[in-house]
């Protein structure tokens, strides 16, 4: 059988859950051998599929400098740092025996490409110490913070009011997901954790972001990778707004019948706000907040 290596995906963290992963997972079965290039922190969407898995980082100054950017995209057009280009070039150059598959490969649209996630014990391990210090409830959140469409982005504003409602309850707690170095929420508070602060060697940001994502009560966000993620896994409670509920029964995202979604207003002229999801959520845990 050929051998087969992948080379490192080239878009939102939403089209690679629900996309690419599916294609690599059913294709490395077709293998005798597979590598998979990927970010270190998206490796654990790739764990127990293929036979080697090889990880990079992206440079700092992409990053730095690109603020209100996805990964590798902007306006859908494609973004690739230099270190990405570089590794690709020696990808070409390495392994030319192998067949080669990129994001911009055409695959079958009637193959089996359900999500699935191996569990590492690590990534359980660092998240059920989390939730030991935890409140009874658990309340998920995806931030994001861009100027665009205002409805699903928010400003530091929102996200302050939305958390500082949650914490006055004395039995909630608060996990922020998908964000590094966040300075747009309170950070010195109590029962407000960080999944960031607790990313190891071995561990990934997004391998820990789904077991936080099964054991959580409720996840609330707007319209990102992270939310298809929690409805994908069947999340309990799932508040999603910023999208429509047509699209998202298009692209196969709405399998959870717990999701709420909550269409983005804010071309009729009103924007969703902190006091709209907070309602939402007091209505899903029964009213005890």
């Amino acid at each position: 059988m050929e051998n087969v290596v992948f080379e490192p995906y080239i878009g939102e963290l939403g089209h690679e859950i629900c996309k690419w992963s599916g294609d690599v997972r059913f294709l490395c079965k077709k293998f005798e051998k597979s590598i998979v290039f990927t970010r270190k922190d998206r490796m654990d969407l790739y764990t127990g599929i293929a036979s080697e898995i090889k990880t990079f980082e992206i440079e700092n100054d992409y990053i730095d400098s690109n603020p209100n950017k996805s990964f590798l995209t902007f306006n859908r057009k494609k973004v690739v740092p230099e270190n990405v280009k570089s590794l690709i070039s020696k990808i070409n150059l390495n392994y030319r025996g192998y067949k080669k598959f990129s994001n911009n490969s055409i695959f079958n649209k009637n193959q089996n490409k359900d999500f699935n996630y191996t569990p590492r014990s690590k990534n359980r391990e660092i998240v059920d110490k989390i939730f030991n210090g935890c409140r009874e409830k658990v309340i998920t959140i995806a931030t994001r913070h861009k100027k665009q469409s205002p409805g699903r982005n928010w400003l530091k504003e929102n996200w302050e009011e939305l958390i500082e409602r949650i914490l006055e309850n004395k039995n909630c707690s608060v996990i922020i997901v998908g964000i590094k170095n966040c300075s747009y929420v309170p950070k010195s508070r109590n029962n407000l954790y960080f999944l960031s602060d607790f990313i190891e060697e071995g561990t990934s940001g997004i391998g820990l972001t789904i077991e936080v994502l099964r054991k959580t009560n409720i996840f609330a966000g707007p319209q990102s990778g992270i939310g298809m993620l929690a409805n994908i896994i069947k999340t309990p409670i799932t508040i999603i707004w910023g999208m429509r509920k047509g699209r998202m029964e298009e692209d196969n995202f709405c399998k959870n019948k717990f999701i709420h979604i909550i269409c983005d207003g804010s071309t009729k002229g009103y924007v969703i706000t902190p006091s709209d999801i907070y309602k939402e959520i007091k209505q899903y845990l029964g009213g005890n907040l």
